[in-house]
């Protein structure tokens, strides 16, 4: 299951499938009834494509058709899964495939449709996986894959399935990345698959495919691609009650939903932060809560799937528990981290996160008076001004004052928070302003500080010079902070700012200076 971005009539789409060989998925709309979510079938798309009886159809994601900034979305088929292996009987056993497929095609438009119910047959492109020849041999992290240890009549089944699991990996979990991070390497359209291994959970491994790899692939063309797995061993193990048996990525691509057949773990993912990193055992952050799935109820047999439906909501579907029952969806409001403090709110940039002001000043109408501001002068070099005597900062601030650094006084050339603020339970602070430099020689700059212990201890986060930016012009300036980089947030934050010039009369304005906290989940 994966929602759409599209909308029928104001209603939330989402595409869903069965698993197993398959042909075909459709696009549903879900619409509220007598408080349940109703789903209907829009269209019906018919895959283009020649099925076997060991196909398993086991994810859909949306996902960028390649890394371009105006990248269409396409629709990706995860045809990856392996149920073939359960079945082994004896240890020389054949069942399963070495070969598995991802489909992908673009997403139609949803809004040229005026009869639900039609079908529509699509070419698509294949990428052909071979699980034998390189999961095994692209591990690399220092662990042997082979788990059977040793063999007799009485476990010669069970251990066949899971040479044959190991051999021939399953997987279910898939989603592409819809943000990328050029930092870590990540790139919008690179795929991402969670192989699963029921009987030692340590053994799951993620795969990815770059998006270099399939960006130009053509409709009806198949490319085989090797199934490259990420360095550093499994995902996140914490205390997992099964192994992943779906993912999914949130429409800004900050936030990671992993399922089990009980439950779903989520996981921020930070700026500068890799997927590997956001989900790995070793580097991930889980959200300190987790959604326990109703299950067991009618027509409930087996949750395998997971869906960001929209800003801060998540849906979640079972398996039925025959071929003609109503599948049933759930659809429910994502939970997030208790309140931290101040004036909390959702924050539309983010699915599943919240944003709290820390401070905000624009300095309007405090005329020179700094207690009217979260602010203090450090000295003589650190004012506040109205109408600038030049006329310079006034094309371009709305404000009736302003503050004004200038010099390289020290404490007097600053001004900063006159109270510390308690910052532990934020994931990222993000500082926003805008300035005006007036009169600065290529050597000048001024700075951006953070203090953890409240104002004794003080170091640069972020430096603007005149060098790199023309004087006699306004700037919007934004810096995000992550809590990781800098050992951990305090509760006795300040920031503050410093003026680096010259001389006397090259001055540095600043209005709407923006401090926020951002809890992640």
């Amino acid at each position: 299951m994966a929602f759409s971005s599209q909308t029928y009539k104001g209603y939330r789409v989402a595409y869903m499938g069965s698993d197993g060989p398959q042909n075909k998925l459709h696009a549903v709309y879900f619409y509220q009834k007598n408080e349940k979510f109703i789903g209907s079938i829009l269209i019906s798309l018919e895959l283009d494509i020649t099925t076997s009886s060991r196909d398993d159809w086991e994810s859909i994601s949306l996902g960028p058709c390649d890394s371009k900034d105006e990248s269409d979305v396409c629709i990706y088929v995860g045809n990856i899964g392996n149920n073939g292996a359960h079945i082994c009987t004896s240890r020389t056993c054949t069942n399963g495939r070495n070969n598995v497929k991802i489909y992908k095609f673009r997403e139609p438009s949803l809004s040229s449709i005026r009869f639900p119910g039609q079908t529509l047959k699509v070419s698509v492109a294949t990428i052909l996986l071979s699980y034998r020849d390189n999961f095994p041999a692209a591990n690399n992290d220092g662990k042997n894959f082979t788990l059977l240890r040793s063999f007799n009549s009485s476990n010669s089944a069970h251990l066949c399935r899971v040479a044959k699991l190991l051999d021939s990996p399953k997987a279910e979990a898939m989603f592409v990345d819809n943000l990328g991070d050029y930092q870590t390497g990540d790139r919008k359209g690179d795929i991402y698959i969670f192989t699963r291994n029921p009987n030692d959970k340590s053994q799951m491994r993620i795969g990815k495919i770059p998006v270099s790899v399939h960006a130009n692939l053509g409709e009806n063309e198949i490319m085989r691609v090797p199934f490259q797995v990420l360095n550093g061993g499994p995902p996140y193990l914490g205390a997992l009650d099964y192994d992943y048996t779906e993912v999914d990525l949130s429409s800004d691509g900050r936030l990671i939903a992993l399922r089990t057949n009980y439950q779903v773990y989520y996981f921020p993912r930070v700026k500068d932060q890799s997927i590997f990193d956001a989900v790995g055992n070793i580097t991930a952050n889980p959200c300190p809560w987790i959604s326990e799935t109703p299950i067991q109820q009618d027509n409930e047999w087996q949750y395998e799937s997971v869906a960001f439906a929209g800003k801060n909501f998540i849906a979640e579907a079972s398996e039925c528990d025959n071929s003609n029952c109503e599948v049933p969806v759930y659809i429910y409001e994502l939970l997030k981290k208790g309140e931290v403090g101040g004036d909390s709110k959702a924050f539309d940039g983010w699915d599943g996160a919240v944003e709290t002001t820390i401070t905000y000043d624009d300095f309007n109408n405090t005329g020179n008076d700094w207690g009217r501001t979260n602010f203090v002068s450090g000295g003589d070099n650190a004012i506040l001004v109205g109408q600038d005597v030049y006329g310079y900062p006034n094309q371009c601030f709305n404000s009736s004052s302003m503050a004004q650094i200038q010099d390289n006084n020290g404490l007097a050339s600053t001004f900063y928070h006159s109270q510390s603020h308690d910052c532990r339970s934020y994931d990222q602070i993000n500082v926003s302003f805008r300035y005006f430099s007036a009169a600065l020689e290529p050597s000048d700059n001024f700075f951006l500080e953070y203090s953890q212990d409240g104002g004794n201890d003080w170091m640069i986060v972020a430096e603007w010079s005149k060098g790199a930016l023309p004087g006699y012009q306004c700037y919007t300036a934004s810096v995000d902070l992550t809590s990781s980089d800098l050992g951990g947030f305090t509760e006795s934050v300040k920031f503050r700012f410093r003026c680096n010039s010259d001389r006397y009369h090259d001055y540095v304005y600043f209005v709407e200076i923006d401090i926020k906290g951002i809890v992640f989940c």
